[in-house]
């Protein structure tokens, strides 16, 4: 059976997506998804096995890497960036619902110190240091400081994000800049680093008590072993890459039987939360699970245009939210359908993005990436 017809990798990131969406909103797959902190760690380990499928076989230059990586990631959040600047501008002028720039509109300096503002400031241009936004606090009349619990702040920094889920594309960019690095490391030492991490998350857990948000999956040191999964799953996929499925099996059943494992697997996640640290245990299948479904979907364009939908439903739906909250009110429709329409909206405008900056700009990637073909980054 060809590889071609089965969409799998593409709807995992859209998933992941939309269990975010679900998060913030209402269920959408009636309760038996993900929570977006899963969903996160989980898009973290296919973005290591992407990193480590690109690096291996596409790219022999660091530099071409790195400036690729960039043009796919800054483009599309700088444009819906300036996009929502925009549009909360011009409510702001005409109405005085300043949205996305509420935080910037009334008098910042009298709540937060200029550093915070100026930081937070940088770094919704530059999306690095979205995260330390996490772990910092700069109340007025106070320094800027490290604090453990950003819920403490009487003004956190985090409210002056104009995109506030991209905190998680600051991490991705962290492990961008050291993953030509990580690739050329032995299996052995990928390990010893994975080990490192989960042994720092759980002296972080039970010795230091931090074991609530941000700490639980926004900690850097402790969130680059999700990302090494997904590297350690790309040198598993390698073993068995170009075998497919006998041509016997039903593609019925395969996805009968991959819904039910995957049903499954996120019923155990959910439970294991609750047994606290140990339930990080439970992505280490996606060693075996993120190759499997890549290997039986990588010829799919279908499957490939359906995963680019996500980054930027990730970053739209935040702001699809009062869209979608003012349509329940005026429609008098029930609040549970709040998470299905921000998922609609939020596709719908994903498309928009596909279709007029991503996709051209892939095309550009691509022919990029031709000058920059093997020999590529080898492991030792």
């Amino acid at each position: 059976m060809e590889a071609a017809w089965f969409f799998l990798m593409g709807f995992l990131r859209i998933y992941l997506a939309l269990c975010v969406i679900s998060t913030h909103t209402s269920a959408i797959f009636f309760g038996f998804e993900h929570g977006g902190d899963q969903a996160v760690q989980i898009f973290f380990s296919v973005s290591g096995f992407y990193m480590a499928l690109v690096l291996t076989e596409s790219y022999s230059s660091t530099t071409k890497f790195f400036i690729s990586r960039a043009i796919r990631i800054y483009v599309p959040y700088l444009v819906i960036l300036l996009f929502i600047c925009l549009v909360s501008g011009l409510s702001g002028l005409t109405s005085g619902r300043w949205f996305a720039l509420e935080a910037y509109a009334h008098s910042p300096l009298t709540h937060n110190g200029m550093a915070g503002v100026a930081l937070a400031a940088v770094s919704n241009v530059s999306i690095f240091f979205q995260d330390w936004l996490m772990f910092l606090k700069h109340d007025f009349g106070q320094h800027l400081q490290f604090t453990t619990n950003y819920a403490e702040s009487k003004s956190a920094l985090w409210h002056y994000m104009i995109i506030p889920p991209s905190w998680s594309v600051a991490l991705e960019l962290c492990f961008y800049a050291m993953a030509p690095f990580l690739n050329r490391l032995r299996t052995v030492h990928l390990v010893l680093i994975i080990a490192a991490s989960t042994g720092l998350r759980t002296c972080l857990f039970n010795e230091c008590h931090l074991n609530f948000d941000p700490w639980t999956y926004r900690f850097f040191p402790c969130e680059i072993s999700t990302f090494l999964i997904g590297m350690l799953g790309y040198r598993i996929y390698t073993h068995f890459k170009g075998k497919g499925l006998p041509c016997d099996i039903s593609i019925c059943w395969f996805y009968g039987v991959l819904l039910c494992a995957f049903l499954i697997y996120a019923w155990i996640i959910r439970k294991a939360d609750s047994l606290g640290v140990i339930s990080y245990l439970t992505f280490f299948p996606l060693m075996l699970i993120i190759p499997v479904l890549f290997s039986y979907s990588q010829k799919s364009t279908f499957d490939r245009f359906i995963g680019e939908l996500s980054f930027p439903v990730y970053l739209l739906h935040w702001h699809i939210i009062p869209l979608g909250m003012a349509v329940i009110g005026a429609a008098r429709w029930n609040p549970g359908c709040l998470g299905p329409l921000v998922a609609l909206g939020s596709i719908g405008g994903a498309i928009l993005v596909l279709k007029l900056l991503i996709l051209p700009l892939e095309e550009w990637r691509r022919s990029f990436k031709q000058q920059a073909l093997q020999p590529a980054f080898p492991r030792k």
